[in-house]
């Protein structure tokens, strides 16, 4: 069952591939012993890991999914940005 459940999860990722490709997403990561570590940055708090980089941007994908259903969920999300003061 878990299989399914696993299987039918990738091929609705497949389907929607094509919106992903609309949207850039930057991220940052490093490589810890055998794992490459990072986090969205609009997303800091969550970070995830792969054994591949490839890994790693599909487990980043995964996060961004989870944080835009929440999103549908909770009034306010943290975002960062930028003020200009005098000097």
């Amino acid at each position: 069952m878990w299989f399914v459940v696993k299987f039918l999860s990738r091929l609705a990722k497949l389907a929607l591939k094509e919106y992903y490709y609309d949207m850039e997403l930057e991220y940052t990561y490093w490589q810890d012993g055998a794992f490459f570590v990072g986090f969205l940055n609009a997303y800091p708090d969550d970070s995830t890991q792969g054994l591949t980089l490839a890994e790693l941007e599909e487990a980043l994908i995964e996060v961004f999914e989870i944080r835009q259903e929440e999103k549908k969920h909770l009034a306010a999300i943290r975002k960062t940005g930028k003020l200009k003061v005098p000097a």
